[in-house]
Parts: C-alpha cells; sequence; structure tokens
C-alpha cells in the first residue's frame, strides 16, 4: 500500500464499519433505495387511512356519540367506500412525493410543510377528478372530505417526519449510503472527493479513499488527498467491503490506461463509471444522472439486479427453493436409498465452488463417484465412461438429478435457482486455472451461481476441454446477465425441465 500523502487532509477518509451494523449494512444496502420506497409508501397509506378514519369520527360526531358502535361502519360495505379511498390516496400521495423527492432525505420546518401541503393537494384533486369522471363524487360527503384534506396533512406531516427519522437513521448506519472509491489521485479526484462530502451529498455518498499505483502518486505528488492504496487495495477492500461505485478519475489524455483500468474492475459487482472530466470519452460508458446525484458522469459498467430486480430474484429464488424441496422430498428418500445400497459413503458430495463476487462456497450434490475417487478440488474432470462413477451415479449425472441438493445452496443464499454454473476453485484449461486462461471469466461471478443456465439449455454441458467450450460458456453466461428479466429465468427453467433430462452431453 501507498504511503499517505503529506500534503493537508482536504475531506476525512470514513473509517470502515465492522461487527453486526456491518453485517445488517451489506444486507440491506442492495435493496436501500426499494428499502426507503416501501417505508415511504407504507407510511403515506398508513397516515392517509388514519386521518380518513379520523375525519369520518370527526364528521359524523353526534351519532356516534349517540351510537358508539356506528364506527365499525367504517370498514363495513356500506361506508367502506372511504377506506379504499384513503388507501388510493396512500399510494398515489407515495407515488406523487416519489416522484419529486429531494435529493436529500433530511429536510424539516417549512419546507417539509410546504412538501407535504403540495403533494396532498395534488392528491386530493387526483382523487377529486376520479370520483368526477366514474361520475361516483355524490357518493362522498363534501364536509367529510374537507375535513379530512385538514387532518390529513397533519398526520401526512407527522407520518413524514417520523419516515426521515427513519430514513436519516438508517442513512447514519451506512445502510443507505453509496459507497464509492476513487481511482487516481489527480486534481479532480480531489475536487471530486469534496464535492460528494459537501452537506447536501454526504448522506448519500461516503468516499472511502483513493487509489492510485502511479509512482508520481505514492511520493505524494499526485494531489492533496491521502492516498488509500493501490487498485490492488482497492479490489481487496471490495472482497471485504462491497463497494457501490468506483470512480475512474484520471487524466483523460490517454484512453488507453483508462481502458486498462476498467477492464481490471469488470468482474466486481459494483458500478464502474467516469468522473466528470471523463465523461465525453469514447469508452462504450453511457450517461448516467443517479449513480453520484447530480454530477454528471458516465457508466461503463453497472452492477446488475439491484433494488427491486435483486428483491425479485431473491424472491424468485426462496419460493421456488422451497416448494421444489417439499414436491420432490419423497425423491431425495428414494436417491439417497439407492445411493447407500450401491457403494459405501455419504448420501451428499460437497466441493468448493467459486460463486458470487469471486467467493467461495460449499456446493452440495449427491454423491455420484465411489467414496474414495472424488475429486473434491475439482482439478481432474470427469470424462466420459469414467471408472469413479457408481452405476446410480451415472444415472443421476445423465439426468441431472444430482444438482437436486443445491436447492439446499439457494436457501443458504450461496446460488440461485438461474444463473452461470458454479466452477470447482482448482478447474483448470490447457494445465492452467481457468480464471487465469480466459479473460472475461471472473465477470460470470458479477451474479450468484445458478442450478442451471442459460449456458446448459443452449447445449453447453459437459466436460469443458477445450477454450471454444469454455467461451462459449462464458458468452452465454455475460449474455444472461445483461439481459436478466423474471421472464428469462422463467423460460430457462421451462427448458430445463423439458430438455436437461434427456440431454447425453452430461456424463
Amino acid at each position: 500500500m501507498h504511503a499517505a500523502s503529506s500534503g493537508p487532509r482536504s475531506h476525512p477518509i470514513a473509517p470502515l464499519d465492522h461487527g453486526f451494523k456491518n453485517r445488517l449494512r451489506r444486507t440491506l444496502r442492495p435493496v436501500s433505495k426499494t428499502m426507503f420506497d416501501v417505508l415511504r409508501v407504507s407510511f403515506s397509506v398508513a397516515a392517509t387511512s388514519c386521518s380518513a378514519f379520523l375525519a369520518f369520527i370527526f364528521y359524523y360526531y353526534d351519532s356516534f356519540l349517540e351510537h358508539p358502535s356506528r364506527v365499525v361502519l367504517f370498514f363495513q360495505p356500506a361506508d367502506n367506500r372511504y377506506l379504499y379511498l384513503a388507501l388510493i390516496a396512500g399510494l398515489v400521495f407515495a407515488g406523487i412525493t416519489l416522484i419529486f423527492q429531494r435529493q436529500t432525505v433530511r429536510s424539516d420546518g417549512f419546507d417539509l410543510l410546504r412538501d407535504v401541503c403540495t403533494c396532498w393537494t395534488l392528491t386530493m384533486f387526483a382523487l377529486l377528478t376520479l370520483l368526477f369522471v366514474l361520475k361516483i363524487g355524490d357518493n362522498y360527503s363534501r364536509g367529510l372530505m374537507s375535513c379530512w384534506f385538514v387532518i390529513g396533512v397533519v398526520a401526512l406531516l407527522l407520518a413524514r417526519t417520523l419516515e426521515q427519522r427513519i430514513s436519516a437513521n438508517l442513512t447514519d448506519a451506512g445502510i443507505a449510503q453509496r459507497w464509492v472509491a476513487i481511482v487516481g489521485a489527480t486534481p479532480q479526484a480531489d475536487q471530486l472527493a469534496e464535492r460528494l462530502a459537501m452537506a447536501d451529498l454526504r448522506s448519500q455518498f461516503r468516499v472511502v479513499g483513493i487509489f492510485d499505483d502511479r509512482a508520481e502518486a505514492a511520493d505524494g505528488d499526485g494531489g492533496t488527498v491521502p492516498i488509500a492504496g493501490t487498485i490492488d487495495d482497492l479490489i481487496a477492500l471490495h472482497a471485504r467491503e462491497p463497494l457501490d461505485t468506483i470512480v475512474i478519475a484520471l487524466p483523460g489524455d490517454d484512453v488507453e490506461p483508462i481502458s486498462l483500468i476498467a477492464a481490471r474492475f469488470r468482474a466486481l459487482t459494483t458500478d464502474i463509471v467516469l468522473g466528470p472530466d471523463l465523461a465525453q470519452l469514447k469508452l462504450h460508458a453511457k450517461p448516467v444522472k443517479d449513480l453520484l446525484g447530480p454530477l454528471p458522469v458516465a457508466s461503463l459498467s453497472n452492477a446488475p439486479m439491484r433494488d427491486w430486480p435483486s428483491v425479485a430474484k431473491w424472491l424468485e429464488d426462496r419460493l421456488i427453493a422451497l416448494a421444489a424441496l417439499i414436491v420432490t422430498a419423497p425423491l431425495f428418500a428414494l436417491i439417497a436409498l439407492l445411493i447407500k445400497l450401491d457403494s459405501d459413503g455419504p448420501v451428499f458430495f460437497r466441493q468448493r465452488r467459486l460463486g458470487f463476487d469471486n467467493n467461495e462456497f460449499l456446493i452440495f450434490k449427491f454423491r455420484t463417484m465411489y467414496q474414495h475417487s472424488g475429486d473434491p478440488s475439482g482439478a481432474l474432470a470427469t470424462q466420459r465412461f469414467d471408472r469413479r462413477v457408481t452405476r446410480i451415479g451415472r444415472f443421476l449425472r445423465r439426468t441431472s438429478i444430482d444438482e437436486l441438493p443445491q436447492l439446499i445452496n439457494v436457501l443458504l443464499g450461496d446460488m440461485s435457482i438461474v444463473g452461470p454454473r458454479p466452477h470447482p476453485v482448482a478447474m483448470r484449461l490447457d494445465n492452467q486455472l481457468i480464471a487465469e486462461r480466459l479473460h472475461d471469466y471472473a465477470a460470470r461471478h458479477r451474479v450468484k451461481p445458478g442450478i442451471t443456465g442459460l449456458a446448459q439449455v443452449n447445449g453447453n454441458r459437459g466436460e469443458i476441454d477445450s477454450r471454444e467450450k469454455a467461451e462459449q460458456r462464458i458468452y452465454f453466461d455475460l449474455l444472461y446477465i445483461e439481459n436478466w428479466s423474471l421472464w428469462l429465468d422463467f423460460e430457462i427453467v421451462v427448458r430445463t425441465i423439458f430438455q436437461l433430462p434427456f440431454d447425453r452431453s452430461a456424463y
């Protein structure tokens, strides 16, 4: 790691957290935007519903004094039209606030009151327009609606205050912040770090350091911000503390070094962007508006499946895996019995595989080889008519039933139902580790590995005994990552069920 610059520190480099708070941050940060959206919608619906109920009671106060039991009419078919309208109002109000929300989650006093009044007025105008278009306005009391408008302002103001207090606490804990690393000890990097450290952006971004390999930067001549390390240090840091954004802020007079550095980051599960001064370079970059707030940057690579897509993928994996385990439980018992009758040894075989973000995990499979013939490292690939494979194992491998225990890996969070197939850590190609042999290999690990994948349903199964076969699989794996959708996952699962059991390329 390079020595820190002797120049004055222009902004504090935020220390990294550890312990429970850090684990919580790592779990929630990928879905922080989704979490705040759900929080805002929930508080809005609760506030509009409660305010409508209070307006209902206030407007019919005399009637309720004589017959208190009439309070339940708000929830009964005769009068629950107000409840339905309140739920719609909450969703509309949340939608309007999400569209017009400010850059920072911290706003209070007059600004908060103005925002609530504006959004609530627009919401009521939208509701009245809807009632007019549907010709059902006469079913709603104008007096009650006016009362609801006033009470709604107070309820929504309280709800927004509580919501922002929770959001601010989560932000201070680092959960909602985007962790940013800057490459290049340059004046541009210094200015960028200064800008991200300003009060209006500090709640959204956290600069973890500036990294540079250049010798002149190591001597402290690259800028006034201390250097946190080299690019290798940055990659190692990301393995321990996953970053959200890496900003390349090198001088723009030489495109080739920038391209080489971007290629080194290709396998990382983070957004790679060019700094404001590099955004016009022709590096197949796409202009973006929200990765660094108001600062203009261009994206070289985006982290896949963030926010709502990651939530959808998580639900898909857990629901399918749980349902599949329940349905196949009798099959699990039968296969376990056959394996024990066929040869000595455990039912399951475990092997270290490379998974998400190049992290290793233990994969589960039905044991298909004789106990003392298996290769836990995966260095020795299985070949056709391999004598290490048992009789029942040959059938399990040919039909891909040996992969069923990986449903457990899905529930544990190590794998997905659909994704690039995980390879053994010691897998080799041409007497060299496959990760070192193929340039884009590690880019497969930007998503969780899958039980099945796009490559498998396109005929890429069996032994990888040539560079062409390996490159073909990588092509389909990267194609899947760049074009992921729930519909694509559904298509791959269906094709797997009807296609792979009859595929003779596996052995």
